[in-house]
């Protein structure tokens, strides 16, 4: 059986929500109270949060699937490797229980001759040694009997479990296929939310370009706004989460990001971990260049981190390991918080004091990978 997967998927979502609450405590001070006030704000974060809820609960189910398949399938590869061990052994155990049968019988009928051949002993220990002898062979011969009936017994047994076996295994792969679709689905609906609040982003961008472009009234100052809405389509474009396939399986995203993250971060201190960052983006749903870009935002890529292995400028923490690391803060980043994209609303949560220079820094670096 083939289970797609992503192996730690259940503690990472538990390790999810101890982030977001994390990030939500940090964030708090630096977000206006109107911007959680507003009812329309209220639905949206409320909507996103019951859709992340969501995504965890169907992931865990999956993840539980999964975990179910691969234990009834290696039972069931042992069942079989017994099966077959039985099998290849009972023909020659009949063979043997059937001559036990015949030697049985024959004894039975020489009761008289064994007698004879007792009180011919010359010594008590001569006679002690023919009783050993009769009783061996008996005994023998009756546990050959007995192990055949074993044997036969728990071939029957071994063939009625594995054929239960494979309907629960069956089960689970149902239960896992049904789980995987139902996350995909709310991924997706995260993923079309991004979307949208990015190409709002860039619309209300484009028209604030446009305005200033229009009221401009230099040269200087036309030449200008002309810069800044190259730079803000750019940004846009750069940070679109459509530039990331969700269609496909974790494998093959994880294969396709890893090595792209690596050679972004070839030569930093942080090199090598594209597979993390990559198994982990598809995991939470997040942009997989978000997480590497912000890292050189914040550190040079893990070259000035003010914590250990913190590349992120991440929660005031230290962490054990970049892997730790990675996915403590790529879980965060697809939390309601921040919503899984590079957004402007995501930038003003990350860095308030410098939003927009963080915003395009990390936008051109997505561009890179």
């Amino acid at each position: 059986m083939k289970a797609d997967t992503q192996r730690a998927l259940a503690g990472q979502w538990a390790a999810a929500l101890t982030a977001v609450a994390l990030a939500l405590a940090l964030a708090a001070s630096c977000i206006p109270a109107a911007a959680w006030g507003s009812p329309a704000t209220e639905a949206a974060n409320n909507a996103v949060e019951q859709a992340e809820t969501e995504v965890s609960r169907t992931a865990a189910a999956y993840e539980s699937a999964l975990s179910e398949q691969e234990r009834l399938a290696a039972e069931i590869a042992s069942l079989n490797s017994r099966i077959s061990e039985l099998e290849g052994e009972l023909p020659a155990q009949e063979t043997r229980s059937n001559e036990s049968c015949v030697a049985l019988y024959k004894m039975a009928g020489i009761d008289s001759s064994f007698i004879a051949v007792l009180l011919s002993a010359r010594t008590p220990s001569e006679a002690i040694a023919l009783i050993d002898n009769y009783n061996y062979v008996i005994n023998h011969n009756v546990a050959q009997l007995v192990r055949t009936h074993k044997m036969k017994a728990e071939l029957e047994n071994s063939k009625a479990k594995l054929e239960a076996d494979k309907q629960s295994a069956d089960a689970a792969a149902s239960a896992a296929q049904s789980a995987l679709e139902s996350a995909q689905t709310a991924r997706k609906a995260a993923q079309e939310r991004a979307a949208a609040v990015q190409a709002e982003e860039a619309r209300a961008a484009a028209e604030a370009a446009a305005a200033a472009k229009a009221a401009a009234k230099t040269k200087a100052d036309k030449k200008k706004a002309d810069k800044d809405a190259a730079s803000a389509s750019k940004d846009s474009e750069n940070a679109s989460i459509s530039n990331v396939n969700w269609s496909a399986s974790k494998q093959a995203f994880v294969s396709k990001w890893a090595p792209r993250i690596n050679s972004y971060l070839s030569g930093s201190p942080t090199a090598s971990t594209g597979k993390a960052y990559a198994a982990a983006a598809w995991d939470y749903g997040v942009d997989p260049r978000w997480a590497p870009a912000i890292s050189f935002v914040e550190s040079s890529k893990g070259a000035a981190c003010f914590a250990s292995y913190n590349a992120w400028g991440y929660g005031g923490r230290s962490f054990s390991s970049w892997s730790d690391g990675i996915y403590t803060v790529v879980a965060a980043l697809g939390s309601d918080l921040y919503g899984g994209a590079l957004t402007q609303a995501a930038a003003k949560i990350y860095c308030p004091p410098s939003w927009q220079h963080w915003y395009s820094s990390c936008a051109r670096e997505m561009g890179k990978i």
